[in-house]
């Protein structure tokens, strides 16, 4: 019961970021808690992307008590390396697409090209003085429970029209042996990085309702 409780997730508040959040729902084909897809999007023909630098619109940095790093101010410079490190995963993710994208380095009306913004919703950062504690105490990691949540939207870049919305709230898998929650923010990269896979997936699938799935929810050794 209590790793099923540790595993749950439930959604962010939305910031504002969205509009007319209430259009977005629960797609079980879709790896994201909430979700919209404008339907005449043929969100798969397309293979030029622009990544818009990533807003911190409204985001919050929790569970710094007993973290060493907000005894230094980092709360804003931490903030924003999250949010480069965001676009960098989404960069690295459609220029490694065996499906042929161009990453553009500036915004471009030119046809076949979309643009996906970002915004850091919330950032829960892992403590390693918790989850030392834990490796005493069993159980005792579930305590240090960080995780990430994001809103995202494609729009294309020509008419600027909006083709899709999307928003989630994830935390690392329930592992055996954690090693990635012994640093501050190495977990939430690998969210990052599972983020950026799961929506170059859901872009480029032809078949609207084929599965782009999830991260399995309890691995042996998190790194």
């Amino acid at each position: 019961m209590i790793f099923a409780l540790a595993s749950c997730t439930f959604p962010a508040k939305p910031t504002g970021f969205l509009k007319e959040p209430p259009k977005m729902t629960k797609d079980e084909s879709t790896s994201y808690q909430r979700s919209w897809t404008n339907s005449s999007a043929g969100l798969s023909k397309y293979r030029k992307v622009y990544l818009a630098p990533v807003a911190l619109h409204g985001a919050r940095l929790r569970n710094m008590a007993w973290n060493s790093r907000n005894l230094t101010g980092r709360k804003e410079a931490d903030l924003k390396m999250m949010s480069q490190s965001l676009r960098c995963e989404f960069a690295t993710a459609f220029s490694e697409s065996p499906n042929g994208w161009r990453v553009l380095n500036q915004p471009s009306k030119e046809a076949g090209a979309i643009g996906i913004e970002l915004n850091v919703v919330e950032v829960v950062a892992s403590r390693p003085v918790v989850e030392l504690i834990g490796k005493l105490i069993p159980g005792g990691g579930i305590l240090n429970r960080p995780s990430m949540a994001i809103e995202g939207r494609v729009i294309e870049m020509k008419s600027g029209k909006v083709l899709a919305k999307f928003a989630d709230r994830e935390k690392p898998s329930i592992s055996l042996l954690s090693i990635s929650k012994l640093q501050y923010y190495k977990a939430h990269r690998n969210l990052m990085r599972d983020w950026a896979g799961q929506t170059v997936k859901w872009i480029e699938r032809t078949n609207p309702k084929e599965k782009v799935w999830e991260v399995l929810p309890f691995t042996l050794i998190d790194f």
